[in-house]
């Protein structure tokens, strides 16, 4: 399937490539070689665009897709549109990854997105509506006017969004087997100045996930050996919603203030039975037990925000405000009754207890404004401060009744992180090119406070990060990039905390307060070509990362295992990325795209793994036909290869989806999705160390039929819109807003 699915992208990505230099080579002699931009056409830094606003959009720092015309964005959840995105890859737990990396930022309109980058973020991709989101701007290499964070790069979700004097309204709800029931209703209420508007979302999702572990032991002291069987069913229900609000208020032509409220929650009971077997039947690994239990998460979070924009007078010459608060909780309670086989011994009742508190507060003040040469200047200071807590208990017994509070399990942990920075990018014109050099600089303090063990820990650091950002206009379609970014993954609160965290008789988690910070050195040069709806775009890009922070198992003996976090070394990444989009008739589109990437893991003598290096593919290819004007087909194939991590691999996943839509009129439509119809979507997982061997299967049972409809209330426009006002990439404005950095 794998190979199907890399030859299927590499083939519509070749017939991309023969349309789009077929076009560029007419466009060239039209022009005589020589191309000007035709009369009335949008000049922009980066690619031209002419006429309606494509699919496709560029500029100097960051490639915009569109969503809107995805038939997963209308009742699909966040992972499932991102999942098409060129560049973007969502595994089967709804982790992002750019190029392979996970540490990706997420924004909205710009600005930061608590809930999307914290410890839930790959569950929350899985449940929130897309539908609320207009364009999501891709950055693999963000200049330094964004935050340094998220050594994978940035992505930027663009909201839908109402201005002016009108009414709108939508209801969307649909149903799958899996099954998964979501609706979302939305509105907004416009006047010339002042537009309120909100989105309400409810859902419920069903998540079965069956796994099968092989496990190869050592025993460190005594030298025996032991093959270990596992297997585990979990049942997951996931209930609860989100609330949106946003005002903004235009008093007169150069203000504008925006405010938003959103509160999220989700609840999510899930039961578990499982079994572990050893072939052992003496000694220190003869284990065989079998375990059920039953557990409660729930995860809540608000924030609010403010923005508010001065227009200075002249083209792109504001001051911008903005001021976010987020404070998110989390709370596990998890019951297990282990029944023994081997040893001898009573049952085992555990009760794990655990919350996380999470506040963060971001203050900005940005300024952008004209320089001489028709060059155009951006600077601000920005100010970050998380203050985390932590918290895990545990009861043990030998049942429900007779489990007594245990207090070797009592862990209290909090940690304080501020970060300063300064930041500016000069972008000028000089020719054909188009340059935008940048620094920031930044000033962090963190403190960490065991309080359970009364160890205190504090440290201050500064850095530099700089980027640059070179476009050559071959002609008013192609042009040569080239870039340079310095970007930085920060440990969280939790891979810091150096407590021994019981998961089970058998499994321990432990943090490590020293930990440092990853740097990495990106570098990026490509060719890209758009025209109309027709977009090709090659990249070659190489990063190196120093101080990589990785989740490493450690064998303790006995069949117990720890899970901790170490700075393993050093990585290497080199790859070539493609991407094409485009007409093959005026009914049939298409866009396709593959990475092939070589990565290479440089590891100290730490005990964990040596040096290693393989290589990488990730494809992804998307075929839409208008059949008729009302109706709609779409069909996306996905695949990742194998991956390498310091102490063994992740295997490939491969998989499929088909998508139909039917507009009724102009209000109603109807679509129907089938996801995963092969039966391809698993998640698998190797470790391969001296002492410990372990290969897991996940099957999350994504093979499923979605029914859902969408109702649109309709648009009533009383008066002309007012004036629109652009926040960082797009903003407010809904995706290439005038002045939002990327051509339209």
């Amino acid at each position: 399937m794998t190979k199907t699915i890399a030859a299927a992208s590499a083939l519509l990505w070749l017939v991309g490539a023969a349309r789009a230099q077929a076009q560029a080579t007419a466009s060239d002699q039209t022009a005589g070689g020589q191309s000007a931009a035709p009369k009335g056409a949008a000049q922009a830094s980066g690619v031209t665009v002419q006429g309606k606003r494509p699919d496709y959009r560029s500029s100097i720092d960051r490639r915009s897709y569109s969503l809107s015309g995805d038939v997963q964005t209308a009742n699909g959840s966040l992972a499932d549109a991102l999942r098409n995105v060129p560049t973007l890859d969502v595994d089967p737990q709804g982790n992002l990854s750019i190029r392979g990396d996970s540490s990706v930022t997420i924004l909205i309109d710009g600005q930061p997105a608590p809930a999307l980058n914290g410890p839930n973020r790959g569950d929350l991709l899985q449940q929130l509506p897309a539908g609320q989101y207009e364009r999501v701007e891709v950055m693999t290499n963000p200049s330094a006017a964004l935050r340094s964070e998220g050594s994978g790069g940035v992505i930027n979700l663009i909201t839908k969004k109402n201005r002016g004097a009108s009414r709108t309204g939508s209801i969307a709800a649909a149903g799958s087997t899996t099954p998964r029931d979501r609706v979302t209703a939305s509105g907004a209420l416009g006047e010339p100045k002042l537009t309120l508007s909100g989105v309400a979302f409810a859902s419920r999702q069903v998540s079965p996930q069956d796994s099968r572990t092989a496990m190869r032991l050592v025993d460190p002291a005594s030298g025996e050996a032991a093959t270990i069987g596992s297997t585990q069913h979990l049942r997951q229900v996931t209930t609860g919603g989100m609330l949106f609000g946003e005002a903004a208020y235009t008093p007169d032509r150069n203000d504008r203030l925006d405010l938003n409220l959103r509160y999220l929650r989700f609840d999510a009971p899930d039961t578990v039975e499982g079994a572990y077997r050893s072939s052992a039947t003496t000694g220190p690994l003869a284990q065989d037990y079998d375990y059920v239990g039953a557990g409660r998460g729930a995860f809540s979070i608000l924030t609010t925000a403010g923005t508010f924009v001065r227009e200075l007078g002249g083209e792109a010459h504001d001051l911008t405000l903005h001021a976010s608060y987020a404070d998110q909780s989390q709370s596990n309670d998890s019951r297990q009754l282990l029944s023994f086989a081997l040893p001898a011994r009573p049952d085992l009742f555990e009760d794990l207890t655990s919350s996380q508190a999470l506040r963060s507060l971001d203050l900005k003040a940005e300024y952008k404004g004209p320089a001489p040469g028709q060059a155009k200047l951006t600077a601000g200071y920005e100010l970050q401060m998380d203050d985390d807590a932590y918290s895990h208990g545990g009861a043990v017994g030998v049942g429900p009744s007779s489990a007594a509070a245990d207090p070797a399990q009592s862990d209290r942990f909090d940690f304080t992180q501020w970060v300063n920075d300064l930041y500016a990018t000069y972008q000028r014109p000089i020719g054909r090119f188009d340059i935008m050099p940048g620094l920031r600089l930044e000033a962090v303090t963190l403190a960490t406070d065991q309080l359970t063990q009364g160890a205190k820990r504090r440290r201050s650091y500064f850095e530099a990060f700089p980027s640059l950002h070179v476009d050559y206009a071959l002609d008013e379609n192609r042009q040569l990039t080239a870039s340079y970014s310095r970007r930085i993954l920060r440990p969280t609160g939790q891979q810091l905390d150096p407590f021994r965290i019981f998961n089970s008789p058998f499994s321990f988690t432990q943090g490590d307060p020293r930990l440092a910070p990853t740097i990495t050195d990106s570098y990026e040069v490509g060719y890209e070509y758009a025209k109309g709806p027709s977009f090709l775009t090659a990249s070659l890009y190489y990063k190196d990362a120093g101080d990589v922070v990785e989740s490493v198992v450690e064998n303790l003996g006995q069949g117990v295992t720890l899970n901790s976090y170490a700075n393993v070394g050093h990585t290497r990444n080199v790859g070539l990325e493609l991407s094409a989009g485009g007409q093959i008739t005026r009914s049939l589109t298409y866009d396709a795209g593959g990475d092939l990437a070589w990565d290479q893991i440089s590891t100290p003598a730490n005990g964990f793994q040596g040096p290693k290096a393989a290589g990488v593919m990730f494809g992804h290819a998307k075929l839409n036909w208008t059949a008729t004007p009302s109706d709609f087909v779409q069909l996306a194939l996905y695949a990742r290869g194998r991956q390498i991590n310091s102490q063994g691999s992740q295997g490939s996943w491969e998989t499929l989806s088909l998508g139909y839509r039917h507009k009724f009129d102009d209000r109603l439509a109807a679509e129907v999705i089938v996801q995963d119809p092969f039966g391809e979507f698993h998640w698998r997982t190797f470790i391969d160390t001296p002492t410990l061997g372990e290969a897991t299967s996940n099957d999350f049972h994504l093979r499923s039929i979605q029914i859902g409809l969408t109702y649109e209330l309709g648009v009533v426009r009383k008066r002309p819109q007012a004036k629109d006002f652009d926040f960082e990439g797009g903003g407010p404005g809904g995706g290439g807003a005038p002045g939002g950095g990327v051509p339209h």
